[in-house]
């Protein structure tokens, strides 16, 4: 790796991680959004793991809000993101309140350049 000193080492590590931005409409997806999951705290491990796991999920973290999971949701079109949330997300037994907001427009995203 040039300009970091121990960098396979730090890769090996955890420590150095690399990371790309890809505009998703560039690859046909249309729909993003984020999607608030309530669910009991003895099951937020586990539901968050398997939310988690959904191809449509880019990001997904517990929070301490009463949707104490989060997540970003991107899908090809509104009725890809329609399925996604009363299959996936309705499938899952576990979860009480779902909150969604659709993205319609985005002012700024960390690394992106202008």
């Amino acid at each position: 790796m040039v300009g970091i000193h121990g960098g396979p080492a730090l890769r090996a590590a955890g420590v150095l991680f690399f990371d790309a931005d890809i505009d998703e409409k560039a690859l046909g997806f249309r729909a993003e959004a984020r999607l608030g999951a309530a669910v009991p705290p003895s099951q937020l491990a586990e539901t968050g793991a398997a939310i988690a796991a959904h191809p449509e999920v880019a990001f997904c973290a517990a929070t301490t809000e009463v949707t104490n999971i989060l997540a970003a949701v991107v899908c090809r079109d509104g009725p890809d993101f329609y399925r996604h949330l009363i299959e996936r997300i309705g499938g899952l037994p576990v979860v009480r309140e779902v909150e969604t907001a659709p993205l319609i427009r985005t002012v700024k995203w960390a690394g992106a350049l202008p």
